[in-house]
């Protein structure tokens, strides 16, 4: 069950706030090419990043980078209450540009993941996602011009002191099969291009493929060839941005025998074709962590 506080829209920029019972995990497994940022109101999450899993308590704001694997699932017993901001990057990039202080892309590659916010912090950060609100209900004159400008204070407010400290991420769940999880999607994220399966991996990492399994979902949000396929498009889409490579080239570089098979995935994964993907983003280079 959920409750839907608010939602809202405009050219660039998202903004909803949810509150959910327990056992909710995110249905949708998708790369995007926007930022996102996430803060917890209320509760415990665990949160899924590239190959590592985080452990989010109320307080913590998430920074996802675009083109980053992501996934949250369930931690603790009790309800959980966020708010979400999606971001393109015209949205807010004139705005930096303004000063040539900030980088947007910057920003978001050096200081993805974790922060727990300090009680004043906290404060402010909610402060200022309910100004974000009523200027989005409300619609007034110059309302999207004060919603960028809140939140470009937000951000700088909150990584200022990181400025030293990239990326910065804490803390990582203590569980002892988060730790297994990490081990096997890090190996999976280093060999995507190999012919991997539950059952090699399995033998790989000495555990039975039943657990293996069981423990991946519940960590990850992902089956094991779920998160397979997200790191290989993930590679995909920026070898279809950054070289001359044919789509089936791109295909077989990442692991993929038949082209018919990865256009399939790849657009279950982006909601776009391949060569969709590579008009509309192909001059905007994306690096590959």
């Amino acid at each position: 069950m959920e409750e839907i506080i608010y939602g809202w829209k405009d050219t660039g920029i998202t903004m909803d706030r949810i509150r959910r019972e327990s056992g909710f995990c995110m249905p949708v497994k998708h790369l995007h090419y926007e930022y996102e940022i996430y803060y917890l109101t209320e509760g415990e999450r665990y949160y899924f990043i590239d190959n590592q899993t985080y452990h989010v308590k109320k307080g913590g704001l998430v920074l996802i980078d675009k083109n980053q694997i992501h996934q949250t699932s369930q931690a603790g017993n009790g309800p959980h209450e966020r708010i979400l901001v999606g971001l393109e990057e015209e949205a807010l990039a004139p705005l930096f540009q303004a000063t040539g202080e900030m980088c947007l892309d910057r920003l978001f590659q050096d200081h993805w993941g974790v922060v727990q916010l300090s009680p004043e912090d906290q404060a402010a950060a909610e402060a200022v996602f309910a100004q974000m609100a009523e200027e989005f209900e409300h619609r007034q004159t110059g309302f999207r011009l004060v919603i960028l400008s809140l939140l470009s204070s937000l951000l700088i407010r909150i990584l200022r002191p990181l400025k030293a400290q990239a990326p910065a991420l804490s803390p990582l769940s203590a569980a002892p099969r988060h730790r297994k999880v990490d081990e096997v999607a890090s190996y999976i994220s280093s060999h995507y291009e190999e012919p991997l399966s539950l059952e090699s991996l399995s033998e790989q990492f000495f555990v039975s493929k039943c657990y293996l399994s069981r423990i991946f979902k519940e960590a990850t949000g992902f089956t094991v060839t779920e998160y397979l396929n997200m790191c290989r498009i993930k590679q995909a889409r920026h070898l279809l941005i950054s070289t001359d490579l044919s789509i089936t080239e791109v295909a077989g570089a990442v692991g993929y025998d038949t082209i018919t098979y990865f256009e399939r995935v790849f657009k279950s994964c982006t909601l776009i074709t391949p060569l969709k993907y590579r008009k509309r983003y192909e001059n905007k280079l994306q690096p590959v962590r």
